[in-house]
């Protein structure tokens, strides 16, 4: 999982769409050929006419949703810390640092990774 790795990079993608705020002051700012020009419009059609951009926007909010579920406990979050945050542990190293045998540490990771599945679209039930 590279999520942080992803929500920055979006981050960075939204604001490199975004023009600078200093105003252009001369005659002709803001018109194109006779017309208003609309760069407020221009940058979101772009992001949301983006598949990549779109679907990365998707993918990290469903996962911050699924990490602030408050069935999610102190455990479950310092098993994604220690497996993907960190990548220090494989799940079954996290598990017992955490205290936790071999098929529970599996039963909590299985079950976080179903909620975003779940989230995502990708399974229609948990």
């Amino acid at each position: 999982m590279y999520f942080r790795e992803d929500c920055r990079q979006l981050e960075e993608y939204k604001k490199a769409m975004i023009p600078s705020g200093v105003q252009a002051y001369s005659k002709t700012a803001g018109v194109d050929g006779g017309e208003a020009s609309r760069t407020t419009e221009d940058i979101a059609m772009r992001m949301v006419s983006s598949p990549y951009l779109r679907r990365l926007e998707i993918t990290c909010d469903g996962i911050r949703r699924v990490l602030a579920n408050p069935a999610l406990d102190a455990t479950d979050h310092k098993l994604i810390e220690l497996v993907y945050w960190r990548r220090e542990f494989t799940v079954e190293g996290a598990g017992m640092k955490v205290g936790l045998q071999k098929s529970a540490a599996y039963q909590r990771i299985n079950r976080i990774l179903g909620m975003i599945a779940y989230e995502l679209g990708y399974v229609s039930e948990l």
